[in-house]
């Protein structure tokens, strides 16, 4: 598995952490907490060091996303192929 998607699940598994300690202080479970956030950071370092990633303008994200809805709605209205 990939970093980046590792560090979506131990993302979810903070989150889940966070939950849980909404209903009351566990003081093992702020333990596990903040080991978890220590993996999270150091997955998040290796992923800025190794993934070549560039950002996408807004503009041309959002001439995507039009496309894309506007080639579903075109789809659905045609009768998905029948």
């Amino acid at each position: 598995m990939s970093k980046f998607y590792s560090m979506l699940i131990v993302g979810l598994f903070l989150r889940m952490i966070d939950h849980q300690l909404k209903e009351g202080h566990n003081k093992r479970l702020i333990e596990v907490k903040n080991e978890v956030k220590e993996r999270l950071i150091e997955l998040n370092n290796v992923v800025e060091r190794e993934v070549n990633y560039q950002r996408i303008p807004i503009r041309k994200l959002v001439t995507v996303q039009l496309g894309a809805g506007l080639y579903t709605m075109l789809y659905v209205k045609e009768g998905a192929g029948r």
